[in-house]
């Protein structure tokens, strides 16, 4: 390891710029190219869509070692280093060719690492140092998929921020990641071998895939020929921003979810979508509303381990002409997003050869533009054992809030639903819409309905 100058392109005093840098070498062991997954490729493509300002794509953390083993700069590196050696998706570079995008994995090099020294708050230094480490778009075929620095007091690194590139990772990666991380910079070495990788997946898919792609573009192609065309036509002229997002904080949401989620032998994830589709067949009229579920793909046998982006969409469809209760509507609820998830992977950009298909028999444009994507990590596990009592529910409704974010400036859909965790109690629901669709004063009277109805069914 050694310290050299803080980066050129840092500006002095600007909020999280480093001081000075370190290098992180890393071994893999070997080289190779390789096709991207499926996963690769559904991300893949949104982010050269974005561009330039792809950078909205770019995924971060903040990693605390342990205080009661401190480790120094020379140390951290180290761990850097051997965690970049063991997944070959740290070391993955993603190329452009005439026969579409491939990745390619170096065997060894060096990562350099922005340092910044703090002598009381390491915490705000580290947020500040995540900002900046996550703030500018990747060069994707020549930078490595990770940024890291760390925040140093006194002998000792006290925060890791960590930037990534979404196309090498997902948040369950990230996970991963982190965790070996962890494990690295306590003891020093990990004898489990890694997940499958990313190149050797793609071959598996190649060669194994054919059979499930079928399947599940059965279902795709079911659900759209019973979908109206679209859940929110472009009918006005868009805004300025074309894009408007809020956030819903509301321990209310969480918990009357998961009282009904006990109540219906379901998850809350379920349940929240269940009141996401309600409000939209009451806002729509529709008598079948659908959207894209994102399905983390990590139930397949040992995806759970695999370091890459492993995330596709399926179709998600839900009837209410006969206008049910929501107990009924989360019933069938939960079997739409079974089979949403189950459809969910698939050989890639083939769904989109199915929406073209079916909309060329339809004569019309079929596409939901519409989506869905929890990405709270440990789902329903990291719930108190009992859900909250109706009163607790009802109070907690003094403590939601309502914040605007910053929109992307382009977006590949009109209506699209996050689940982001909230304090220890709560969920944020993040709703991003098309202003052409849903102005940004529809995104606020949207949430607050979805809080009102769960909230009324929790209490009922």
């Amino acid at each position: 390891m050694s310290a050299i100058n803080a980066r050129g392109a840092g500006a002095p005093g600007a909020p999280g710029a480093p001081e000075a840098r370190a290098v992180a070498s890393f071994t893999g062991g070997r080289a190779v190219t390789a096709p991207l997954t499926w996963g690769q490729i559904s991300i893949w493509d949104p982010i050269i869509a974005a561009i330039p300002n792809d950078a909205f794509f770019n995924l971060s953390r903040v990693l605390e070692p342990s205080r009661r083993r401190r480790v120094g700069v020379d140390a951290a590196a180290s761990a850097v280093g051997q965690l970049v050696s063991r997944h070959e998706a740290l070391r993955t570079r993603i190329h452009q060719s005439a026969d579409g995008p491939y990745q390619e994995v170096l065997a060894e090099g060096q990562l350099d690492v922005d340092l910044v020294f703090a002598d009381t708050d390491g915490a705000a230094a580290a947020a500040a140092l995540r900002g900046w480490l996550v703030a500018p778009r990747f060069d994707y075929a020549a930078e490595l998929p990770l940024r890291v620095g760390f925040v140093v007091a006194g002998e000792a690194v006290t925060h890791i921020a960590i930037a990534f590139s979404h196309a090498t990772v997902d948040g369950h990666a990230i996970d991963l990641v982190l965790r070996d991380l962890r494990l690295l910079l306590s003891r020093g070495h990990i004898t489990t071998p890694p997940g499958t990788s990313p190149a050797a997946l793609a071959a598996r898919e190649a060669a194994e895939g054919d059979a499930r792609t079928r399947d599940a573009l059965a279902h795709w192609r079911d659900g759209l020929l019973r979908i109206p065309p679209t859940m929110f036509p472009p009918d006005a002229e868009p805004s300025d921003p074309p894009f408007a997002r809020g956030a819903l904080a509301s321990s209310a949401v969480l918990g009357a979810a998961h009282r009904l989620a006990v109540q219906h032998a379901t998850s809350t994830s379920t349940v929240i979508l269940a009141a996401v589709l309600a409000v939209m067949a009451r806002w729509t009229g529709h008598d079948t509303v659908a959207l894209r579920i994102i399905s983390s793909n990590r139930f397949q046998a040992d995806h759970a381990r695999i370091v890459a982006p492993m995330a596709q969409s399926g179709l998600a469809v839900l009837d209410v002409a006969d206008s049910p209760s929501f107990a009924t509507l989360v019933g069938r609820m939960s079997r739409a997003a079974m089979m949403a998830y189950r459809s969910g992977y698939y050989q890639a950009r083939t769904d989109a050869q199915v929406v073209a298909e079916v909309s060329a028999e339809r004569g019309v444009e079929v596409n939901p533009y519409a989506c869905f994507n929890d990405v709270r990590s440990g789902g329903d596990g990291i719930l108190p054992p009992q859900p909250p009592d109706p009163a607790e529910i009802e109070a907690a409704r003094a403590r939601t809030t309502l914040s605007w974010l910053e929109p992307p400036a382009s977006y590949h859909c009109r209506f699209c639903v996050e689940l982001l965790h909230h304090a220890s109690d709560g969920v944020t629901i993040l709703l991003t819409t098309d202003t052409r669709c849903l102005p940004a004063a529809s995104v606020e009277r949207y949430l607050t309905e979805i809080e009102s109805l769960l909230v009324a069914e929790a209490l009922d």
